[in-house]
């Protein structure tokens, strides 16, 4: 990093921009613009700062008294030299009205590889060098730690994602709902049972977990109301530079200082801005870009433009890709279908369930709903519809089954879109996971 200091925000983030592109292969368009954009985003929000000036004074104030301690100094004379302790701020998120300052969304950085070494840990060191206050790179965390590192503020960064929201993950209905806390400044908290004092009784208070948030991780897969608060950057094998004793990442802490100083004065005008936005950022897709879109206006130059040209070719793409996917119960229906054997009228649902586990992408069948079809109540919900006849178990007297008939008024339905996507049912996977098995990640697989 050279040693005069930009001009201005525009030049240093070009610099930052410079910097890291040498590191970084990604098939996502403009993926180095996203991630610095969302770098420079963590200083826009609101929030605990775990590195603010008044934590760094508490700490220099305690270890102050603390060698005054050792030198057998009393405390009167202590408070007398150094005066009481710096009070940290309240944390403003919990004001139920919030003061008027920084982003009200954080869109979650969701860095997805198809596989190891190809670079999606670089780019999360990346970021925990330059973004604001990051805690250190958590790998495969426990719920615990990812609602305390989201409650004291900071950016966290969290790799080997997969893992820790895995499918089978014994906690990952509430790491979710972590997820999607940390994208609304208003979306609630985590509620804990606290002390009131010495022999009282405990009480419920909520502890706001609104922060910048990345993942890493390889295949990510999660329901989609969470990953609608997702910004992609999908990583690509290629050449690119490895970190050295001479390119290591600490300069990247000195551009994070120079942000700090830079964009934390600007939280008012981020709170205020009320540039126009193209009309393509509605719902979902608007929260979350529209915070990338107030960070470029803050930074000025080529970069407003820049990031609405972004954010609408990515909000397209996405509605293309939306429009030319198979309904996903279509794909159901046809896939239960072709799982008859020539001479077969009835299977059970456990049977139908074992025959389709190993279609679909690796053997989780319908993964884009984020989770595996396997138990029988699970296939008779995504079966279910108000629009058609749906098919439903029926007994023989003996058990209940699925006659291969009752998926005919289903495939009748989505005849049309069937044809227009034609295609048979998917091979099966070798690698594919059997009805019950829970020793293989199929996410991973």
């Amino acid at each position: 990093m050279t040693a005069d200091k930009p001009r201005d925000l525009a030049e240093l983030v070009e610099r930052l921009v410079r910097y890291i592109s040498p590191y970084i292969n990604a098939s996502t368009p403009y993926a180095v613009e996203i991630a610095v954009l969302w770098i420079v985003h963590t200083y826009l929000l609101n929030i605990p700062d775990p590195e603010g000036p008044e934590v760094k004074a508490l700490k220099e104030h305690r270890d102050q008294a603390r060698r005054m301690r050792l030198a057998r100094r009393k405390d009167e004379e202590i408070l007398a030299e150094l005066g009481p302790e710096p009070e940290i701020p309240l944390d403003p998120r919990t004001k139920k009205i919030k003061d008027p300052l920084g982003l009200y969304f954080s869109p979650t950085l969701a860095i997805d590889a198809p596989g190891p070494g190809v670079g999606k840990s670089t780019l999360l060191k990346v970021l925990h060098a330059a973004s604001m206050s990051a805690w250190p790179l958590v790998l495969s965390p426990t719920l615990a730690s990812i609602r305390e590192y989201l409650g004291q503020g900071g950016t966290v960064l969290i790799d080997e994602a997969q893992r820790t929201f895995s499918y089978d993950s014994s906690f990952r209905r509430d790491a979710e709902t972590l997820l999607n806390g940390s994208f609304e400044l208003n979306a609630g908290g985590v509620p804990k049972m606290v002390p009131t004092g010495k022999d009282l009784p405990m009480e419920v208070k909520m502890f706001p977990v609104f922060a910048p948030l990345a993942l890493a991780g390889i295949n990510i897969k999660l329901p989609a109301d969470v990953e609608s608060r997702f910004i992609w950057i999908t990583m690509e094998k290629g050449l690119v530079q490895q970190w050295d004793d001479r390119t290591s990442p600490l300069p990247l802490f000195e551009y994070g200082e120079q942000l700090r100083e830079l964009v934390r004065p600007l939280l008012g005008m981020a709170y205020h801005h009320d540039e126009p936005m193209p009309p393509e950022l509605v719902g979902r897709e608007g929260d979350k870009w529209r915070p990338l879109i107030i960070t470029a206006d803050m930074v000025g130059g080529r970069w407003p433009d820049l990031s609405r040209q972004i954010a609408v070719e990515a909000i397209t793409s996405d509605r293309a890709d939306a429009e030319d996917e198979t309904p996903e119960q279509a794909l159901l229906y046809r896939d239960c279908a072709a799982a008859y054997g020539p001479d077969e009228e009835r299977l059970s649902g456990a049977e139908l369930i074992e025959r389709l586990r190993p279609l679909q992408l690796g053997g989780v069948w319908g993964d884009r709903s984020g989770r595996p079809l396997n138990t029988t109540d699970d296939l008779a919900r995504r079966l279910r519809s108000r629009s058609f006849r749906h098919a439903k178990s029926r007994s023989n007297g003996k058990n209940r089954a699925y006659e291969k008939s009752a998926f005919t008024p289903g495939l009748l339905h989505f005849q049309a879109v069937l044809a227009s996507n034609p295609s048979d049912p998917s091979d099966p996977s070798e690698t594919a996971p059997t009805l019950g098995s829970s020793t293989d990640d199929p996410w991973t697989a």
